[in-house]
């Protein structure tokens, strides 16, 4: 078992996988954690990538070709693969993908997380992406300041862009449940099946930066394009723009304005 656990999932995207890397390599206690890599068959590039990364603690994990495929049914069962594993070894576990940077103090910030809203049975999930730093330009200007970089906020959204949970929530409420999922991606379905009346924690600035708009959600077809992406979902504001980084683990719960209006995050 391991106290501190990350897992991230990896297919093709070389020139997102670089960069992430790079950027969880500059993580505030990187070395303090045991890291998955759960990597599709038949891409050497991306294994290349890991061990240039030089990221400690490493270990590589190659998805078995039946949880694979570029399909919107495959991309969950790759993701329950991953969790259904992670859970086996840690408690808490830390999930990025493939083109989700995180920021310097993120695990710090998850960590912290982790140990407030671990017994409390109305908190869902831990994100890094910030419902703050997204759709509404007012509302980043609002926010995403110095002021509110230690500050955190309760939102009723489950965002995939660089998640934490806990063993129990995977056990007694997602794993029982993934069978429902019949259509779209898992995310979908974690948010709007089965988190329920449950509510997720979100920084007001941004922990984590999605690099890419490349993945199975978004293309033509479902009208989510680039520009769809740069209007909507990019974060305005994340925390590596920020000149002042929160080094002493101390957050603050935020309650936002009731006159302010997130929204709809897709």
């Amino acid at each position: 078992m391991y106290d501190k656990l990350i897992s991230l999932l990896l297919c093709d995207r070389y020139h997102h996988i670089e960069k992430v890397l790079y950027d969880l390599s500059q993580c505030y206690d990187i070395n303090n954690y045991h890291i998955l890599m759960f990597v599709e068959p038949g891409f050497p590039q991306t294994l290349d990538l890991i061990k240039k990364s030089n990221i400690k603690n490493t270990e590589i994990i190659i998805l078995n070709k039946n949880e694979c495929g570029k399909n919107l049914y495959r991309v969950t069962e790759n993701m329950y693969f991953l969790l259904d594993y992670s859970f086996g070894l840690s408690d808490y576990v830390i999930i990025l993908e493939d083109d989700i940077s995180p920021g310097k103090d993120f695990l710090n910030y998850c960590e912290f997380m982790r140990h407030k809203h671990q017994i409390n049975d109305k908190i869902f999930t831990i994100h890094g992406f910030s419902a703050a730093s997204s759709n509404l330009r007012s509302f980043i200007d609002q926010y995403s300041t110095e002021d509110y970089t230690n500050k955190y906020i309760k939102f009723a959204f489950f965002n995939s862009w660089g998640w934490a949970t806990w063993e129990n929530r995977w056990d007694l409420i997602i794993k029982p449940q993934w069978h429902k999922i019949l259509y779209g991606t898992w995310d979908c379905f974690m948010d709007k099946v089965f988190r329920k009346n449950m509510k997720c924690i979100f920084p007001c600035v941004a922990r984590t930066k999605n690099r890419g708009y490349d993945g199975v959600s978004f293309n033509n077809l479902l009208g989510f394009t680039n520009d769809w992406w740069n209007e909507y979902q990019r974060s305005g504001m994340w925390i590596n723009d920020q000149h002042h980084i929160i080094e002493n683990n101390q957050y603050e719960y935020h309650e936002p304005n009731p006159s302010m209006k997130f929204g709809k995050l897709l």
